[in-house]
């Protein structure tokens, strides 16, 4: 493709892109069955929501609206916030769609009320893409057991390791001090537990995980989530959402 047109290509999407969500607000969480998540709303024309229904949206400026029904008005989104249609699209695909409804959105509605804290723990279940705030010490969690355990992490693929001790009873650890995070820095995390009363060998399990540092500027938690999604960290973006009620 020619340099000339794939710049007006480019140009014709960022106009197309903005001018979709201008305006407009994503619907991010609903009980009323007209309204589903990842529906543009057009925040200048009259809608309801039905009593006992309830619709959870969020502008480009990443202003969050709960809508409580019985409800007949305008949501009232503002003309467009500078960058507002990347917001905008990366939430609408976070929340919408056949998959999430299935099954991210029950995870996120059944969160409603949980401590938007717990979006930034980080859940040794499985390889993951971990998003942590920039500054910050990331949390670490597990499912309690009732011996301590040994956490160890290793910079991959052969720098340095720290361990630390999880006490028993404990489901969450903090990182380990003085291992340093560096943005798309890779670590292996092993978990060891220790010999039984009955003298059997522990299990140890391993996790891979790609950091990403999310920046410190951005405007509000809809913001974060949105680029947490962009970088892979599906399921804490997710968890952030869902504390926006």
């Amino acid at each position: 493709m020619r340099p000339v047109l794939a710049s007006f290509l480019a140009f014709l999407w960022g106009a197309m892109a903005q001018g979709a969500f201008a305006g407009q607000l994503i619907v991010i969480d609903s009980t009323a069955p007209e309204l589903v998540p990842g529906q543009v709303v057009d925040g200048s024309k009259v809608f309801g929501v039905a009593a006992g229904a309830r619709v959870t949206l969020i502008a480009e400026d990443g202003q969050v609206t709960t809508l409580k029904g019985p409800f007949t008005g305008r949501p009232g989104a503002g003309p467009g916030a500078p960058g507002g249609s990347g917001l905008m699209g990366s939430l609408s695909r976070l929340v919408g769609g056949p998959s999430a409804v299935s099954g991210a959105l029950a995870v996120m509605r059944g969160s409603r009320g949980a401590d938007p804290a717990d979006a930034w723990a980080v859940n040794l279940v499985r390889s993951v893409n971990v998003c942590v705030r920039a500054g910050a010490t990331p949390v670490l969690r597990r499912k309690k057991s009732r011996m301590a355990r040994t956490l160890t992490v290793k910079v991959l693929p052969d720098g340095a390791e720290k361990s630390v001790e999880w006490p028993a009873g404990s489901d969450r650890i903090g990182w380990p001090e003085g291992l340093a995070l560096t943005d798309g820095g890779r670590y292996l995390a092993r978990v060891s537990s220790r010999k039984s009363l009955a003298g059997m060998s522990g299990r140890t399990t391993e996790t891979t995980l790609v950091v990403h540092l999310v920046p410190g500027g951005l405007p509000s938690d809809a913001h974060r989530a949105a680029w947490m999604a962009d970088n892979g960290c599906i399921g804490q973006a997710r968890a952030l959402l869902a504390g926006l009620r």
